[in-house]
Formats: C-alpha cells, structure tokens, sequence
C-alpha cells in the first residue's frame, strides 16, 4: 500500500489524499514544529482516548501503551486543533 502524506503548497492550498499515513517527523514538518511537540501531543491525545492507536500497522509499546509508527487524519486533526503554528491554523481552516 502507497504511503500518502498531507502537503501545503507554497500558496497555502492543502492536498489531503485519500488513506493517509504520516509518520510523527512528517506531522511536525506538516505543522512547521518540532518532533517533540508532536510527540508529546500525541501522547496526550492517545492518553485521552479522544483517537485510539491503529493497531493495524507496526508500533511501539512503551509501558502498557502502544504508539503506531503511522497516524491516520483523525489523528492529525487531533493534532492541528492542539499544536498552535500558522501551518496547524491553515490546516484548521
């Protein structure tokens, strides 16, 4: 299966293919933050329980958690509505 990964062009137009799969440094560019950033939001939201992790593909367990190597849109939605940057804001919009 094709990795597809959200991008926003030069002239803010996003492209959001169909079945997207990022990983955690490809959000953080998306968002134009650093990796930690994404990372410790998307501890917050699994610990939350507002997305639950894809179990579908290969992850991390750390502790009793399990952290996928790859995000679907609902967790980059999660994301943009909890990472404050012009890039998360015109993803919002």
């Amino acid at each position: 299966m094709k990795k597809n990964i959200i991008t926003i062009s030069d002239n803010g137009s996003i492209s959001v293919p169909a079945n997207v799969q990022m990983r955690d440094f490809e959000i953080a560019e998306l968002f134009g933050v650093m990796v930690p950033i994404v990372r410790s939001n998307i501890r917050v939201i699994l610990k939350s329980g507002i997305v639950t992790a894809d179990t579908h593909c290969n992850g991390t367990f750390y502790g009793n958690t399990f952290y996928p190597d790859y995000y679907g849109i609902d967790m980059i939605m999660a994301l943009a509505f909890r990472i404050q940057s012009l890039e998360a804001e015109a993803f919002r919009i």
